[in-house]
């Protein structure tokens, strides 16, 4: 009889873990709070934060992880969405053993391996490769030596034929050896491998 309801104790664990892999997934990712439903191979995702580069090819293979959201897409609108605060969305941990850092709010595809681990498998363009902006006050610092100067800027974006504000500031970087002051037109471009802003010419 004791053998008896161990089988059946048995039989019921199984019945009960595959329910829990159908409604939510094949396991738990490490440090997860919740995983993506397990109804796909791949799913479309928005950085919650800055994930930084990983590096599979080091002999000693560099793997980081960051949180990032399931992106939903809006069936009347068409409009992707993902980070947006007290959203539904899963939020869930995911791994990067690219070497390209993904910035906060980026998307990017994932996969679930085989031990319901999601590692990221291609990273979207990020939106806007060049920047015309302002200095704000403070100026930018120049570079010293291999560290580069700093500031920050106000993006500015072309309406008809006038460079109007977007309000939105950024932390750009210097390599240039001369500071840049306060409210000179800057152009800054993304740096494809840190994701940072740098001045690529100032206003003269």
């Amino acid at each position: 009889m004791t053998k008896q309801y161990a089988v059946l104790s048995t039989e019921l664990a199984k019945a009960v873990q595959k329910l829990v892999r159908e409604q939510v997934g094949a396991y738990s990712t490490p440090g997860a709070r919740s995983v993506p439903a397990n109804t796909g191979a791949t799913w479309l995702m928005q950085a919650e934060e800055d994930i930084p580069a990983g590096d599979y090819g080091a002999a000693t293979p560099v793997v980081s992880s960051g949180d990032a959201r399931v992106a939903t897409r809006d069936k009347t609108t068409d409009a992707i969405s993902g980070h947006t605060p007290n959203s539904t969305s899963v939020i869930t941990e995911v791994f990067n053993l690219s070497d390209r850092l993904i910035k906060d709010n980026d998307f990017f595809l994932a996969t679930r391996t085989q031990d319901g681990t999601l590692i990221v498998i291609d990273v979207y363009a990020r939106p806007g490769a060049a920047m015309i902006a302002k200095v704000n006050s403070g100026g930018i610092t120049a570079r010293s030596g291999t560290t580069a100067g700093s500031g920050t800027v106000t993006a500015y974006k072309l309406v008809g034929t006038t460079l109007t504000s977007t309000s939105t500031t950024h932390t750009v970087y210097n390599i240039s050896a001369a500071s840049i002051a306060a409210d000179k037109w800057v152009q800054c471009k993304r740096e494809w491998y840190s994701g940072y802003w740098f001045v690529d010419f100032e206003d003269c």
